[in-house]
């Protein structure tokens, strides 16, 4: 018994720890390590048409005047949505601001930037907001996101270059989640309920025999 326990007491410790490093916010599960900040779950009005939502700040980009420079950020996480409930869409914002010398030439001066938002649930599809844009008449290389999000986690990803400027998202990034509950179709409730009559009728039967 006592080596018994001895096992058990640090399983049980490793258990609780793991728990603790996941954030519950409504029908969504996230992974201690989010960037998201402040995160709040606004659930919509009784018989309303409005999704539920649930929003965060995350850090932004800055990339300050420069000739040329770059700036790359990706922030992995735990995911998952609960049974139920489904992401209708996701909005990213703000877009970066952006300026350039004026006394560059035009062609020498470029701004790019990459805002992706990935959310891929244990089960079912990923959701994927990407706002990007390019300005100046540098040429732009193309940017390359890192690798896709798996199923049970997240990931975002900042991407910025700027060549004879600069560039800020003038504060965090604000990612609202939109969700859905997913009801089940009528035949689905009815095969459901079929199968429930059934078993009954069997632990019926068995009890009926075994008199």
């Amino acid at each position: 018994m006592r080596f018994m326990w001895r096992w058990l007491i640090p399983l049980f410790c490793l258990g609780t720890a793991a728990y603790a490093d996941t954030i519950s916010v409504g029908p969504l599960t996230f992974g201690g390590n989010v960037p998201f900040q402040g995160l709040t779950y606004v659930a919509p009005p009784p018989n309303s048409t409005q999704l539920a939502v649930v929003f965060g700040l995350a850090p932004g980009m800055y990339v300050g005047s420069s000739q040329f420079s770059t700036v790359s950020q990706s922030y992995p996480f735990a995911f998952d949505v609960a049974p139920g409930w489904a992401i209708s869409s996701i909005s990213l914002g703000p877009v970066p601001d952006y300026g350039w010398s004026p006394s560059a030439p035009f062609n020498s001066v470029g701004v790019g930037w990459v805002e992706q938002l990935t959310l891929c649930p244990a089960q079912g599809a990923c959701t994927i907001v990407t706002n990007t844009g390019i300005s100046g008449g540098a040429p732009q290389p193309a940017f390359r996101l890192a690798v896709d999000a798996t199923p049970g986690t997240g990931i975002l990803q900042l991407i910025g270059e700027v060549q004879n400027a600069s560039l800020s998202t003038n504060g965090p990034i604000q990612a609202d989640i939109y969700l859905t509950s997913v009801v089940p179709e009528p035949s689905t409730i009815v095969l459901a309920g079929t199968g429930v009559l059934g078993l009954l009728g069997l632990v019926r039967r068995r009890a009926i025999s075994s008199r």
